[in-house]
C-alpha cells in the first residue's frame, strides 16, 4: 500500500484582493523578518554572508521549478470590485487594449536616455495612439457600412477618405482588424466613440507639440512695410504664443468639422430640391427672374422697375400673392429694397449661403470656396470669403490695412442682417463676430469655433495695426465698429478656461459637454489637464472607498471640486479610462510636474484604476508595463496587490521576466508583496489563542485493553481563510527569484508562526505543501552555490572553516526553523490521516467486517512508518536552537509539542491494540526518551517547570503551557502496561510479543498474574 498522501485540495473562483471573511492577524513587530536592503542583487543572500560563493555558469532555468501552487479560496466577493462595478464590461475589451500596451512598450519613455529623447518618444507614442484610433474607425466604418455620401473625397484628421476602395482599406492594419473581430457586437455608437477618440488624440498631439515641443524655428525674414500678408501672418504666429495656441485649436475645430460633417452637397440637397429647379444647381434666382420678365411683358414695361411705384408693387407679387417681389436681380436687392424673392429662390439662396458657411466652418481654402461658388455661377460670393492669410492663395499680396477695413464691412453686414441666417453667419465669421454666428451653431464644437475665430481675428488685427499704423487707414478703422473679442473675453491667460466653462454650462450643450471624451477635449483646450486629472483621481479614490476601505487606492478624505456640475469619468467606462490613463502617462513623460505628494497620488490613482481593469479583463501580462510608469513606491504596492491572483506557475515566471525587462527590482517586489499583505491584514489578536483551542485527543476510558485514547477526527480540517491563502500565494513568488535565501525562509517561518498562533493548521499544511523546503533548496542553491544541493548537504561540512563551508552552515541555520515547523506540519498531517483509518477500523469491528478490518489494519501498518519518521525530529531538540534566535517560536513550541507527542503515544496505543504489541513497547520507550530529555521533560511538566538554564520558565516560555502534559503521558504509559498485561493470555496470538520484543528481552510471562 502506498504511503498516505495529503488531503485533496478544493477549488473556488478567484476573488479580488480584499476578502470579507474575518481573518487572523499578525502584529507589525513580526514584519521585521520581511525587511531588508532594497538594492541587493538577485544573486545575493538576504543576510551576510552575501553573494554566491562560486560564479554560477548559465541562467537559472525557471521551467525546472516544480511546485504546487495555492488553490483558490472562496470567501465572498471582494469590495475592491466596487472599483469596477461592471465586471462584465471588462469581458468585452477588445484588441485595442493590447495595441495600446504594445505601443507603450515600443515607445516606453522609461527607456529614454535624456529629456529630449523622452519627449521625442512621447510624441511618437501619442501619434501611434492616434493611428490606432484611425484604424479602428476605418474598420468600424467598413463593418457598419458607414460610407455616407458626406465623406466623399474629404481630407480629414483621420488621414483617410470615407469612400476609399476595399483594396486600400485592406492594406496593412491586419492586426488592427482584430480590434473589430474580437468584438463582433460593436454598434454605430462604438464607431462614434472611436471617432471622438481619434479627434481627442489629434487634439492632444497638437497641444502637446505646441506646449512641450521645441520652439518654432525663426526662419521667416523680418517683416517690413512691404512684406506680404502671409509673411506678416507667419511672423504673428511665431511671436505670439497665445495666438499660435488659439490658431492650433481653431485648425483642429475646422478639421474635426470637415471629418465629422456630411458632404456639403448632401446638406444643401433638400434646399435645392425645394428650389424647384430639378438637377440645376446654378443660374441664380430663376423663379423671381421669370416673374419680373412676365410682368414686364404683360404691362409692356421697358424701363427698370421702381419698387416704390404702386402699380409695380401691386403687380409684381410672389406666387401666393402675399408679398411683393424685388424688382432687380443684383445680390443686394433683397436687403436694399427690403423685398422678397420667390419661395423657391429663397431656398436656393439659403442653399448657397449654407454651403458657404460650411466651407468657412470647415476651414476650406479660398481656392476651394471659389471653385464651389464658380460651379454654381456665384463667383462673386467667393471674392468676399477669404480666410486667414495661410488659407489664401500663395500669390496673396493683399494689403493688411484693406483686410482690416473689409472685416469691419463684413461686421456691418452681419449686424444689419441678411436675407438668411446663414448669410448673416458667413459675414459674422469673416468679421470675427460672435453674436451673428451663434444662431446657426448646433454643437459644442461650433460654438467653440465661433469664440476662437473671433479671438484670433481680433488678435491678428491688433498685431497688424500695431506693426503698421501708417499703412492702415486709422481714421476709418477707428470709426467703423468691429467686434472686439479680446476685450469681450477679458484676461487673455484665462480665456480658454472661461470659454470652456461657459459652453459646458449652457443648457443646450450640457449633455454633449458631459461626454467623457468631449470633456477631455475641453480640458486640453482650456489647458487645465493638471487640475482636472487631480480631481479625477480624487473622484476615483472616493468611489473606491465608498462602501469599504480599499487596499489598492487610499481614501484621500476629500471630495472632487464642482462635483455637482462636473461628471467625472467613471471607472466602469473602461474606454475613457484607457484614454485618460494613457494621457496621464504622456503628460508625465513630457515633464508635467505636480504640486505635492497628495496630488501625485491622486493623479496616479487613474493609472492604478486602469491597471485594476486590466486584471479584471484578464490582461495580467500588461500590468508590469503600466505599474512601472508609476512612482517608485506606488509601482511595487500596485504590483504586489494586483498580481496576487496570478497562481499559474508559468504566468508567474512570465511576470518576473517582464519585470526584469522593465528594470524593476524583482527581489523588492517579492519582499514587499508579503509585507503589504501583513500591513493590510495585521495581527491584532492578543495572547496565543492556539494554547486554549488546539487539541488532538478526546479523553478515553480505561479498559482491559489499555487507555484507548481517541484522536479527534479531522482535527486539522481544510478551511483556509482567503488572507492566509493570499499570504501563501505571495510567499510562493520567493521561489522564482534568485537569492533571497534568508528572507525566503524567515518569511516562511513568520507565516508558520502566524498560522500556528491561531491554530490554523490547515493553512500551515497548505504552506508546507506549496513551498516545501526541498523545492526552495533546489531552486536557489544552483545560483548561490553553483550546484543543486539538498538541505541535508548544507550541514555536512563538519567543522571546516573555509568560506564555502561557512556559507553553507549559514544557509542551513537560516533554514532550520522553517524546516522544523514544516516537520511539525507533516507529523500532524500524518497523524490526522491515520486517525481517520483508526475511526474506520473501529467501525468495521463494530460491524464485524473482518475483510475490511484486515484491509484497514494493513493500511494502518503501512502508514505508521511515515508517522514514526515524521515524529523523530520532534524528539531531537526540536526548535531548541531556533527559538533562541526567534522568541516567537517559544509559545509555539510549548503549545504544539506535547499534544503532538501525546497523540503519537495514543497512536502507539492503538497500534498495539490493532497491529502488534511491539507498539506498546515503543510507547514506553517514548516515555523514557521524554523523561531523559530535560527540554522535553520541562515542556511536559507545564509552565512552572524549571528550564534547562535553571529556574522557572520565562513569561514567553509559559505562554501556551496551560496544562501539565506529563500526567497525560504517564497515564498513557500505564495504560500501555495494562494492555500488555491483558494481552498475554490464551487466544491472543496477535498480541503476543513479536520478533522485536523477543530480541529486546521481552518476556510476557512475568505479567501472567492470572495464570
Amino acid at each position: 500500500m502506498a504511503p498516505m498522501t495529503r488531503r485533496g485540495r478544493q477549488t473556488a473562483p478567484n476573488e479580488f484582493l480584499n476578502p470579507q471573511a474575518i481573518v487572523p492577524h499578525v502584529s507589525r513587530e513580526e514584519s521585521w523578518q520581511l525587511e531588508g536592503d532594497d538594492s541587493r542583487s538577485e544573486r545575493e543572500l538576504s543576510e551576510n554572508p552575501s553573494g554566491s560563493f562560486q560564479d554560477y555558469d548559465g541562467e537559472f532555468e525557471y521551467d525546472a521549478i516544480k511546485y504546487q501552487p495555492t488553490r483558490d479560496f472562496d470567501s465572498g466577493d471582494s469590495h475592491e470590485d466596487i472599483l469596477h462595478p461592471l465586471r462584465e464590461a471588462a469581458n468585452r475589451v477588445g484588441r485595442e487594449v493590447e495595441k495600446f500596451a504594445e505601443v507603450l512598450d515600443g515607445y516606453n519613455p522609461l527607456k529614454a536616455v535624456d529629456d529630449a529623447d523622452r519627449k521625442d518618444m512621447t510624441f511618437d507614442l501619442i501619434d501611434s495612439y492616434h493611428d490606432i484610433a484611425i484604424e479602428a474607425v476605418k474598420r468600424l466604418r467598413a463593418q457598419h457600412n458607414r460610407r455616407q455620401t458626406g465623406h466623399t473625397g474629404r481630407k480629414n484628421i483621420l488621414g483617410f477618405t470615407a469612400d476609399h476602395d476595399d483594396d486600400a482599406m485592406d492594406e496593412d492594419g491586419s492586426d488592427d482588424q482584430e480590434i473589430i473581430e474580437s468584438n463582433p457586437m460593436t454598434t454605430p455608437e462604438d464607431l462614434k466613440r472611436w471617432e471622438q477618440e481619434a479627434r481627442t488624440w489629434d487634439l492632444l498631439r497638437r497641444m502637446t507639440t505646441l506646449q512641450y515641443g521645441p520652439p518654432q524655428t525663426q526662419d521667416a525674414p523680418p517683416i517690413h512695410r512691404y512684406s506680404s500678408e502671409r509673411q506678416i501672418w507667419t511672423s504673428f504666429l511665431q511671436n505670439d504664443t497665445l495666438g499660435l495656441e488659439r490658431h492650433t485649436v481653431l485648425e483642429w475645430l475646422k478639421n474635426t468639422a470637415d471629418e465629422s460633417g456630411e458632404d456639403i452637397d448632401v446638406l444643401v440637397q433638400e434646399l435645392q430640391q425645394n428650389a424647384e429647379r430639378g438637377d440645376i444647381t446654378a443660374h441664380g434666382w430663376l423663379h423671381t427672374k421669370s416673374a419680373i420678365k412676365n410682368q414686364k411683358r404683360l404691362h409692356a414695361w421697358q424701363y427698370i422697375l421702381d419698387p416704390t411705384n404702386p402699380d409695380v408693387s401691386r403687380a409684381l407679387r410672389n406666387a401666393s400673392k402675399t408679398e411683393a417681389l424685388v424688382t432687380q436681380l443684383d445680390p443686394d436687392a433683397p436687403i436694399r429694397q427690403n423685398l422678397n424673392l420667390e419661395a423657391p429662390d429663397q431656398y436656393f439662396e439659403r442653399a448657397i449661403w449654407r454651403g458657404c458657411y460650411e466651407l468657412l466652418r470647415r476651414g476650406k481654402s479660398g481656392e476651394d470656396i471659389r471653385e464651389w461658388c464658380q460651379d454654381r455661377q456665384e463667383i462673386w460670393r467667393a471674392v468676399s470669403m477669404g480666410g486667414f492669410p495661410d488659407d489664401d492663395s500663395q500669390n496673396d499680396t493683399a494689403d493688411h490695412g484693406s483686410r482690416a477695413l473689409w472685416r469691419r464691412m463684413c461686421h456691418a453686414l452681419a449686424k444689419r442682417g441678411g436675407s438668411d441666417i446663414y448669410e448673416t453667419a458667413v459675414y459674422g465669421i469673416l468679421a470675427g463676430d460672435f453674436w451673428s454666428v451663434a444662431p446657426v451653431c448646433k454643437s459644442w464644437d461650433d460654438e467653440m469655433f465661433v469664440h476662437y475665430n473671433s479671438l484670433i481675428r481680433s488678435q491678428y488685427e491688433a498685431f497688424v495695426l500695431k506693426k503698421f499704423p501708417s499703412r492702415a487707414p486709422q481714421d476709418q478703422v477707428q470709426s467703423i465698429e468691429a467686434f472686439d473679442a479680446i476685450s469681450f473675453h477679458g484676461d487673455p491667460a484665462t480665456v480658454g478656461r472661461r470659454t470652456v466653462d461657459l459652453l459646458n454650462a449652457k443648457p443646450g450643450l450640457i449633455k454633449e459637454a458631459q461626454q467623457p471624451l468631449k470633456m477631455l477635449q475641453g480640458v486640453l483646450i482650456a489647458n487645465t489637464f493638471r487640475d482636472f486629472i487631480r480631481e479625477q483621481g480624487i473622484a476615483i479614490s472616493k468611489a473606491a472607498n465608498a462602501q469599504d476601505t480599499s487596499k489598492l487606492i487610499d481614501d484621500l478624505q476629500t471630495d472632487p471640486k464642482n462635483e455637482d456640475r462636473v461628471v467625472y469619468i467613471k471607472t466602469e467606462d473602461f474606454d475613457s479610462l484607457r484614454v485618460l490613463a494613457h494621457m496621464v502617462l504622456a503628460f508625465k513623460s513630457l515633464g508635467m510636474t505636480f504640486v505635492n505628494e497628495k496630488d501625485t497620488y491622486a493623479i496616479e490613482s487613474v493609472v492604478v484604476a486602469y491597471i485594476s481593469f486590466l486584471r479584471l479583463a484578464g490582461k495580467e501580462e500588461l500590468i508590469p508595463l503600466y505599474a512601472a510608469q508609476l512612482s517608485d513606491a506606488r509601482t511595487y504596492s500596485t504590483l504586489s496587490r494586483e498580481l496576487l491572483d496570478v497562481t499559474d506557475p508559468d504566468q508567474r515566471i512570465t511576470q518576473i521576466k517582464l519585470m526584469k525587462e522593465l528594470g524593476l527590482d524583482v527581489q523588492r517586489f517579492v519582499r514587499l508583496q508579503t509585507a503589504f499583505l501583513l500591513v493590510d491584514y495585521p495581527d491584532t489578536t492578543p495572547g496565543y489563542p492556539a494554547a486554549r483551542t488546539f487539541s488532538i485527543l478526546v479523553p478515553g476510558q480505561h479498559s482491559n485493553q489499555g487507555l484507548s485514547q481517541k484522536l479527534r477526527p479531522n482535527f486539522i480540517g481544510n478551511a483556509v481563510a482567503r488572507p492566509e491563502a493570499l499570504l501563501i500565494r505571495a510567499f510562493e513568488w520567493h521561489l522564482l527569484v534568485d537569492g533571497m535565501w534568508s528572507e525566503t525562509f524567515r518569511t516562511g517561518t513568520a507565516l508558520f508562526v502566524r498560522f500556528f498562533k491561531h491554530g490554523h493548521i490547515a493553512a500551515a499544511r497548505e504552506l508546507a505543501g506549496c513551498m516545501p523546503s526541498r523545492d526552495i533548496a533546489a531552486a536557489k542553491t544552483p545560483v548561490l552555490l553553483g550546484e543543486s544541493l539538498e538541505l541535508s548537504q548544507l550541514s555536512d561540512g563538519g567543522d571546516s572553516t573555509d568560506l564555502e563551508s561557512l556559507l553553507r552552515k549559514h544557509m542551513a541555520d537560516e533554514a532550520r526553523a522553517y524546516v522544523e515547523l514544516e516537520g511539525l506540519v507533516n507529523a500532524l498531517d500524518f497523524i490526522e490521516g491515520v486517525a481517520g483509518i483508526i475511526d474506520s477500523l473501529q467501525l468495521s469491528q463494530v460491524k464485524q467486517d473482518e475483510r475490511l478490518s484486515k484491509k484497514l489494519r494493513l493500511e494502518f501498518h503501512t502508514n505508521f512508518a511515515n508517522i514514526r519518521h515524521s515524529v523523530a525530529p520532534l524528539l531531537d531538540n526540536w526548535l531548541v536552537k531556533s527559538r533562541e534566535a526567534n522568541p516567537a517560536l517559544i509559545p509555539l513550541h510549548a503549545t504544539y509539542l506535547p499534544p503532538t507527542l501525546l497523540a503519537y503515544a495514543a497512536l502507539l496505543n492503538n497500534a498495539g491494540l490493532y497491529i502488534s504489541r511491539d507498539h506498546f513497547l515503543e510507547s514506553m520507550e517514548l516515555a523514557s526518551v521524554i523523561a531523559t530529555n530535560t527540554e522535553l521533560t520541562n515542556i511536559f511538566l507545564g509552565p512552572d517547570a524549571p528550564t534547562s538554564k535553571g529556574g522557572a520558565g520565562t513569561e514567553e516560555e509559559k505562554e501556551g503551557l496551560g496544562r501539565n502534559a506529563m500526567a497525560d503521558l504517564v497515564q498513557g504509559v500505564a495504560g500501555d502496561a495494562v494492555a500488555l498485561l491483558f494481552s498475554t493470555g490464551p487466544d491472543k496470538s496477535r498480541m503476543r510479543g513479536g520478533r522485536r520484543a523477543r530480541e529486546g528481552g521481552w518476556n510476557g510471562d512475568i505479567w501472567g498474574v492470572g495464570k
